[in-house]
C-alpha cells in the first residue's frame, strides 16, 4: 500500500502568500504529505511562476500587494494554457461579496481562515482526485447578477460553481458549529462564573472549618466538570482527617474507605503537590469495597495559604475523565481560596477559645477577689470586736491601721489623724527603744517578737502591755509590713 508521501510525488503546488510566517506554514504541511511546493510573496510573482512552470494546483491567499488572490485566479483561468489547473483561495469569507468575486474569477474553492490542516488537505486531496472529471466535462455558464448594487457577469465552468459552492456550504457548516461550540463555552464560563461567586460568597461567611469544607463543596460542584469531592485537611506531620464530601458514591461512604495514605496524599508529604494534578486510576477509587459509580479519576487541589499547605481538595470530573489544563487553572485559583478561609477560620477560631479562656479567666479571678474581699471582710470584723490593739506599720514605721480596741487604748476616737505617727510616737522612750534595737530586728530575722512594753496614750500616760510583732515580707525576702497586737 503507498504512503501519501508516495501518492503525491510529482504534484507541485504553488502558494501565493504575502506572509512569510503562514507561506512558511503552508509549505511544511504540504511537503509534509508529499507534495512538491514552490512559493511566491505576492500575486504578480506568482502568475510570473505559474506562467514559468505549469503546477498542479495553486492555493492563493486573497489579500496581498501587488496583484490579490481574485485577481492572480482570474489571470489563470483566463490563460488557456493555464486554466485547468485548479485555484484554491484562502479568504476570511467576510461578506458575500468575496464568494461573488470568487465566482467571478473562476475560483474553484475558499477555504476560510484560519483553517484546520486536516481540511485544508481534505480540500486538496477533493480537487486533484476530481480534476480529470473536471477538464473532460466543460460546459462554461455565463449569466449576469446584480448583487449589493453591483453587478457581477459569472462565466465559469458547472463543476467549478458546484465545488465553489460545496465549499461555501462546508464552511458556513463549520461556522456555525463553530458557534455552538462557543456558545457551549460560553454557557460553561458563565456556570462557572457563577459557581466560583458561590464559592467566594459562602466562604466569606465560613467562621468554622468545617463551615469552610461544607460550603467549598457545596458550590465547587456547582462548577461545570465537577461532579463530587471530599476534602482531607492536614493533622500533624503525617496524618488527614475528613473535612467534607459531597456526592461521594456508596464505596467511599463506608467507616474507614477515607483513611490510610494514598497517591495524592503521598505527594503532599512529598512536597510534589504544588499544583493541581490529574491522579489517574486512584487507588482509594480502585480498592474501595462497593459501588463506586464507575468513578475513577479525581483531581488532587491543594490548598494552601502563603507558604502554609493545609490539606488536599479531591475532586471527581462530571464525565469521569480528567480536567482539562483550565479547569485545572480554575480550580487552582479555587484551592488558594479554600486554603485562605481555612487560616481565617482557624483564626477566628483560635480567637475564640482565647476570648473563652481569658472570660474564664477573669470569672476565676473575679471570684478570686470577692473571696479574698469576704475573707478580708471576716477578719476585719474579728480584728474590729477583739479588746486587744492591733495594727500595721510601714517598713520604715509609718503607722497604716489601728483597730478600735487600740484607738481607745490610746485615747483616740474614730475620724482622728492617727496614721501620720510613728510607731514609736505611740511609745513612751523606754519602749520605744525596746521596739526599735531589740523587737523589731528580731522580727525580720526569726518571724516574730514578743515582750513587755507600754504604749503611750494621746494624754501622756502609759498603758503596759503584752507586745507581739510579726514581719510579713515579700517573695524575694524583703520586708512588706509589720503588723502588732497589745494586750493590756
Amino acid at each position: 500500500m503507498k504512503s501519501k508521501k508516495s501518492k503525491n510525488n510529482g504534484i507541485e503546488i504553488l502558494i501565493a502568500e504575502d506572509s512569510p510566517t503562514q507561506a512558511a506554514k503552508l509549505q511544511y504541511l504540504l511537503e509534509e504529505h508529499g507534495y512538491a511546493v514552490v512559493t511566491a510573496p505576492d500575486g504578480k510573482q506568482a502568475l510570473a511562476a505559474v506562467r514559468q512552470r505549469k503546477p498542479t494546483l495553486v492555493v492563493s491567499d486573497v489579500m496581498m500587494p501587488e496583484m490579490d488572490g481574485f485577481a492572480l485566479c482570474a489571470e489563470i483561468k483566463r490563460d488557456d494554457q493555464l486554466n485547468d489547473v485548479p485555484v484554491i483561495l484562502l479568504t476570511t469569507l467576510s461578506n458575500v461579496q468575496d464568494i461573488m468575486k470568487g465566482l467571478e474569477c473562476g475560483a474553484d474553492n475558499f477555504i476560510r481562515k484560519p483553517y484546520e490542516d486536516s481540511y485544508l488537505l481534505a480540500r486538496v486531496d477533493y480537487l486533484l482526485m476530481n480534476n480529470e472529471l473536471r477538464k473532460n466535462q466543460k460546459m462554461q455558464m455565463g449569466v449576469e447578477i446584480y448583487l449589493g448594487g453591483q453587478k457581477h457577469f459569472i462565466t465559469a465552468e458547472r463543476q467549478q460553481i458546484v465545488d465553489l459552492l460545496i465549499s461555501v456550504y462546508e464552511e458556513a457548516v463549520h461556522i456555525n458549529e463553530e458557534l455552538k461550540a462557543r456558545q457551549r463555552e460560553l454557557a460553561d464560563s458563565n456556570r462557572a462564573l457563577t459557581g466560583l461567586y458561590h464559592v467566594a460568597e459562602g466562604l466569606n461567611h465560613a467562621v468554622s472549618e468545617r463551615e469552610v469544607c461544607e460550603r467549598a463543596l457545596e458550590h465547587v460542584v456547582e462548577i461545570p466538570g465537577v461532579r463530587a469531592g471530599w476534602i482531607s485537611l492536614r493533622e500533624g506531620e503525617t496524618g488527614f482527617r475528613l473535612g467534607a464530601a459531597r456526592n461521594l458514591p456508596p464505596a467511599l461512604q463506608v467507616p474507614g474507605a477515607m483513611e490510610g495514605l494514598c497517591e495524592c496524599r503521598r505527594r503532599f508529604f512529598a512536597g510534589e503537590l504544588d499544583h493541581v494534578t490529574n491522579i489517574l486510576e486512584c487507588e482509594r477509587l480502585k480498592n474501595a469495597k462497593g459501588d463506586t459509580n464507575g468513578l475513577r479519576y479525581h483531581a488532587s487541589v491543594p490548598l494552601w495559604s502563603g507558604d502554609h499547605m493545609l490539606g488536599i481538595m479531591n475532586l471527581v470530573g462530571a464525565d469521569q475523565g480528567m480536567f482539562k489544563d483550565d479547569e485545572l487553572e480554575t480550580l487552582y485559583g479555587v484551592g488558594h481560596q479554600v486554603g485562605i478561609a481555612l487560616e481565617r477560620a482557624r483564626l477566628h477560631e483560635h480567637l475564640e477559645q482565647l476570648v473563652e479562656e481569658r472570660t474564664a479567666a477573669l470569672t476565676a479571678e473575679v471570684a478570686e477577689r470577692k473571696r479574698i474581699q469576704e475573707e478580708q471582710a471576716r477578719l476585719v470584723a474579728i480584728i474590729e470586736a477583739t479588746p486587744d490593739l492591733v495594727g500595721t506599720a510601714t517598713p520604715d514605721g509609718r503607722l497604716l491601721y489601728i483597730n478600735q480596741a487600740g484607738l481607745r487604748m490610746l485615747g483616740f476616737e474614730k475620724g482622728d489623724d492617727v496614721f501620720t505617727q510613728q510607731i514609736k510616737d505611740r511609745h513612751p522612750e523606754w519602749a520605744s527603744k525596746l521596739v526599735l534595737e531589740e523587737g523589731i530586728p528580731h522580727a525580720l530575722s526569726h518571724g516574730t517578737w514578743s515582750g513587755e512594753t507600754a504604749f503611750l496614750r494621746r494624754d501622756g500616760s502609759e498603758v503596759p502591755v503584752l507586745q507581739v510583732i510579726i514581719a510579713h515580707k515579700n517573695l524575694d525576702g524583703s520586708l512588706a509590713y509589720l503588723s502588732t497586737t497589745g494586750r493590756d
